[in-house]
């Protein structure tokens, strides 16, 4: 009832936390039911599930199907602690635990020098995921988000053997960047971006597009959130998809902001998915 109830919620992240004494009335023999429904759910509706046991183990059940809803389990004895334990759950499986959001945090210069890109200013971002204010050894902190006189790390970059790496640590879907997709410079800082990170050696003259493709699936359609880091392209995307069965679809993905594109699909079964970007409109040169 739970699940049917959540999964109607018009909300980002939705999570269960199932409490039980792990006997289940109608027996063990019919756990693959209670798997199946947590696991269409999470496919289906986005709707993770802990569970909480208390008392002592019986058996690999209640691990077995936070496992299959993509949360946590617990076992306790003492039921005082629980608020803290279901809080602490709820921060961990929403992504809260780590997240930083306000009405606007300033972008400033970090303890290093600005080297991955040629620009000095910035717009302000509404959120990121935090992370230690202490640089990692020999990394070069370039940007920090500064709010009440405390700055935490945005951008970072550092050299791994040959090659290089770079952490940003806001997005660029428009939740805690809606201010960066409307700068005018967004896709000078991702293209800049992209080149800080190429090997020594030139620009690459493949001809390829820089992008990031991330798939979700949000009230029962699967959707595609494609972020391109290549200038000069604009008009629809189209994704090659390769579904479960082996047919392959064609869907257009239309253009929502500067270098961000969306489609959906309403055909979603569980399998394995393979997915190409197979063309981008370009603009002609003028």
């Amino acid at each position: 009832m739970a699940l049917e109830k959540i999964a109607r919620v018009p909300a980002g992240r939705k999570h269960v936390i199932v409490l039980t004494d792990g006997k289940i009335p109608d027996g063990f023999s019919r756990s693959d039911i209670y798997h199946k429904i947590v696991s269409d759910k999470r496919m289906y509706n986005g709707v993770s599930v802990s569970t909480f046991l208390i008392g002592p183990k019986t058996d690999g059940f209640l691990p077995s199907l936070a496992s299959a809803g993509g949360g946590n389990f617990h076992q306790i004895r003492d039921a005082r602690s629980l608020p803290r334990l279901f809080l602490n759950d709820v921060k961990v499986n929403t992504g809260e635990r780590t997240q930083r959001e306000a009405k606007q945090f300033d972008v400033r210069k970090g303890s290093g020098s600005i080297r991955s890109t040629t620009l000095s200013s910035f717009p302000s971002v509404q959120g990121y995921v935090q992370t230690k204010s202490r640089a990692k050894d020999k990394a070069n902190l370039e940007l920090v988000a500064h709010a009440n006189q405390k700055a935490e790390p945005l951008l970072a970059s550092w050299r791994v053997k040959k090659g290089k790496s770079i952490a940003f640590t806001s997005d660029v879907s428009g939740r805690w960047s809606r201010y960066w997709i409307r700068w005018g410079k967004f896709s000078q800082f991702w293209t800049d971006m992209i080149n800080a990170v190429r090997p020594d050696g030139g620009d690459d003259d493949s001809g390829t597009v820089k992008f990031d493709l991330r798939p979700f699936v949000e009230k029962g359609q699967l959707t595609f959130d494609l972020a391109v880091y290549t200038s000069g392209l604009t008009g629809e995307a189209i994704l090659s998809v390769e579904m479960p069965d082996g047919s392959i679809k064609k869907l257009p993905l239309r253009n929502v902001a500067r270098g961000r594109y969306q489609g959906s699909s309403d055909t979603l079964v569980a399998g394995k998915y393979l997915v190409s970007l197979e063309a981008i409109e370009e603009l002609p040169e003028v």
